[in-house]
C-alpha cells in the first residue's frame, strides 16, 4: 500500500552470486514508484521506478500489476546506476523481464567494478497500456538493495495507485468527464446544466444534480408529477406534461378532481373550479377593430384586426375606483393609470382576447397605439353573471386626414348590424371629418341625420347607405362658424325586413390645445361656466 513501509531481508539468487564480485558500502535508502494518478483505456502512461541513496551497487525488484486493467509494453533500465559506470541487467534483454500474464515485471540492475551511485535518479522506466478501467495497484514488492560491500540496504517502499479512466459507452468521450458514461452521447446535451446529461437524466428540463428517484420508477423526484386527485393536473412546479403529468398546468386543489385549470366553473359554490383565481366567473372575449375610413361622402371603408393591444377590465361598481373618477370617455385615460384591473389581456393575430371574470359590472378599456399617438377606446361589459359569454368589441377608426379617434358601436339584432360611429371628433382645424360605418350581416337600409350644434354647419343634413353582409361609410365634413362647443346629435333611421326603427346617438366634441389657446377658451373653466361635461381639451 502507498506510504506501507517495507524491509526487505532476502536477495534473489542470481543477483546476489553477481554482487559477490563487487565491493560495497552499507546506507539507509528510499525507492518510490512516479506514476501520473489518471490514465485513459487505450492510451500508455510511464511509471518511473526511483531511488533516494547512496553507495549503491545493484538492485533487484518486483512490480506486480493487475493485468485486467494493465498491459506492460516496454521496460527501459534508468540512469541512477548508469551514470556511475557500465551496468549489466538481469535479464540481459530486458524486454524478458515483463510477464504480462502474471501481471509482473521482474528486473535487476548493477554497477560492474567498484563504483556506486549515489543520489537521487530512476532505476527504471515502465510503459503500461490501460486496457479497462478501474483502480490499478502497483505494487513494488521483493526489492534487494546491496551496497559495495555487498551488504543487504533496509529500504522504504511506496506503492501507487493510477485510476484508469475508460469510454464505457463508446461515444468517444472519455467517463471521467462523459455526462452520461453507461449511455452513447456524443453531443453531451444538458438542457437544464446539472452535469447530467439529457440521455440518462431523470429530469432533463429540471435542475436535479443529486438525481434522487424516491419512488424508482426512473422520474426524478424533482419533476415527478404529484397528482393527488388523479385529474391530469399536478402540483407546481412539477406540473407538466415534461413531469409525466396528463396536462400541463397547476392544479390550485389536488384534492378535488373537479377542480383543474379550465373545468367548467359552478355558479354559486363560491369556488374557484378553473384555477384561475376567480370564482363564479363569466366569460368576456373582446374583438379589437380599427376601421380605415377614406375620403368623401361615401367613402371607403377596410377593416383590420389590431393585434397585441392591451386590455384591461375594471370594475365600475358604485364606489369603485372608475366609478369615482367618473365612467365615460374624457376618463378613460384617468381610469387606465390610477385604477387596478380585474383582469387584463393582448389581443392575438385577429384582434382577440378572452378572459374569465367574476361576476360583476365592468369597463373594458384598451390602450391603442400607433406611432407617438395612445388613443383609449372603451366598451361597457354591463352586469357579467356566472358561466355567461360576453361578447365586447374595441373599435377604433383611422380617418382620411391620417388622425386615430376611438369609436363605439351600437348593435341591432334582426340579423346583424353594427353602426360605428367616433366616441369624439377632435377639432383642431375648422372643418373636421365626422365618419360613421355599417358592418352587417343580411340586408339593411340606415339613413343619418346630422344635428350640429349652433355655430357649426354641416356639409349635408343627411346621408344614407345600403348595407347588405358587407362594411359600408358615410361622412359628413362639418365647419366650424361660431361654435357652441357640445356634442353633436345625432339621428339614425335604420330599415330592415320592412321594418323601421329611429335611433338618437350624441358624437363628443375634443379640442386640440392649439385651438383651444387660439380661441381663447380654458376648459376647466367652460366647463364650470357652462357645464361643458363632454369638453376635453387635448394636450
Amino acid at each position: 500500500m502507498k506510504g506501507k513501509q517495507k524491509i526487505m531481508v532476502g536477495m534473489s539468487i542470481s543477483i546476489a552470486i553477481f554482487l559477490l564480485m563487487l565491493n560495497m558500502s552499507t546506507s539507509s535508502q528510499q525507492m518510490n514508484i512516479e506514476s501520473p494518478s489518471t490514465a485513459f483505456v487505450n492510451y500508455t502512461f510511464t511509471v518511473n521506478i526511483t531511488a533516494s541513496a547512496c553507495s549503491i551497487a545493484g538492485i533487484e525488484f518486483r512490480l506486480s500489476f493487475n493485468n485486467t486493467l494493465l498491459n506492460a509494453v516496454k521496460v527501459e533500465e534508468g540512469q541512477f546506476l548508469k551514470d556511475a559506470g557500465s551496468t549489466l541487467t538481469i535479464p540481459s534483454n530486458i524486454t524478458q523481464s515483463i510477464n504480462n500474464t502474471a501481471g509482473e515485471i521482474r528486473l535487476g540492475s548493477a554497477l560492474i567494478g567498484s563504483a556506486t551511485a549515489c543520489g537521487n535518479g530512476t532505476i527504471a522506466s515502465i510503459t503500461f497500456k490501460a486496457v479497462s478501467p478501474g483502480n490499478a495497484t502497483l505494487d513494488l514488492h521483493d526489492v534487494i538493495v546491496v551496497d559495495n560491500n555487498f551488504d543487504i540496504v533496509n529500504i522504504t517502499l511506496y506503492d501507487a495507485i493510477v485510476v484508469i479512466e475508460g469510454d464505457a459507452d463508446g461515444d468517444g468521450i472519455m467517463d471521467y468527464v462523459d455526462n452520461c458514461p453507461g449511455i452513447y452521447n456524443p453531443d453531451q446535451n444538458d438542457t437544464d446544466s446539472d452535469g447530467v446529461g439529457d440521455s440518462c437524466d431523470n429530469c432533463p428540463f429540471v435542475y436535479n444534480p443529486d438525481q434522487n428517484d424516491t419512488s424508482g420508477n426512473g422520474i426524478g423526484d424533482a419533476c415527478e408529477c404529484i397528482d393527488l386527485d388523479d385529474d391530469g393536473y399536478g402540483l407546481c412546479p412539477n406540473c407538466g406534461i415534461q413531469n409525466n403529468c396528463t396536462h400541463d398546468g397547476n392544479d390550485c386543489d389536488d384534492n378535488d378532481s373537479l377542480t383543474y385549470p379550465d373545468a367548467p366553473e359552478t355558479c354559486s359554490n363560491n369556488k374557484d373550479d378553473d384555477c384561475d383565481g376567480q370564482t363564479d366567473e363569466g366569460y368576456l372575449t373582446l374583438e379589437a377593430d380599427l376601421h380605415i375610413v377614406g375620403s368623401g361622402n361615401h367613402p371607403g371603408s377596410t377593416k383590420e384586426p389590431i393585434t397585441g393591444m392591451e386590455v384591461k377590465v375594471f370594475n365600475k361598481s358604485e364606489g369603485s375606483c372608475a366609478h369615482n373618477i367618473g365612467v365615460s370617455w374624457q376618463h378613460y385615460e384617468d381610469i387606465w393609470n390610477n385604477c387596478t384591473e380585474q383582469r387584463s389581456c393582448i389581443t392575438n393575430s385577429s384582434g382577440m382576447c378572452r378572459m374569465d371574470v367574476s361576476n360583476g359590472d365592468y369597463i373594458v378599456i384598451g390602450k391603442y397605439v400607433e406611432n407617438s399617438i395612445i388613443i383609449y377606446p372603451g366598451v361597457s361589459a354591463g352586469a357579467l353573471a356566472c358561466n355567461e359569454e360576453m361578447y365586447k368589441y374595441l373599435q377604433v377608426i383611422k380617418k382620411a386626414n391620417g388622425e386615430f379617434v376611438p369609436a363605439k358601436y351600437t348593435k341591432k339584432n334582426g340579423s346583424v348590424l353594427l353602426i360605428i360611429e367616433p366616441e369624439y371628433i377632435l377639432w383642431d382645424n375648422q372643418t373636421e371629418l365626422y365618419p360613421f360605418v355599417f358592418e352587417s350581416l343580411g340586408d339593411w337600409n340606415v339613413t343619418v341625420m346630422v344635428s350640429p350644434p349652433e355655430g357649426f354647419v354641416a356639409d349635408h343634413d343627411n346621408l344614407s347607405e345600403e348595407v347588405n353582409t358587407e362594411v359600408e361609410a358615410v361622412q359628413f365634413y362639418i365647419t366650424d362658424i361660431g361654435s357652441d362647443w357640445v356634442p353633436t346629435e345625432m339621428t339614425y333611421e335604420i330599415t330592415h325586413n320592412g321594418k323601421k326603427e329611429e335611433m338618437k346617438t350624441k358624437i363628443g366634441v375634443a379640442m386640440s390645445k392649439e385651438l383651444a389657446e387660439k380661441k381663447g377658451l380654458d376648459e376647466k373653466e367652460e366647463r364650470e361656466k357652462r357645464g361643458f361635461k363632454e369638453l376635453k381639451v387635448f394636450e
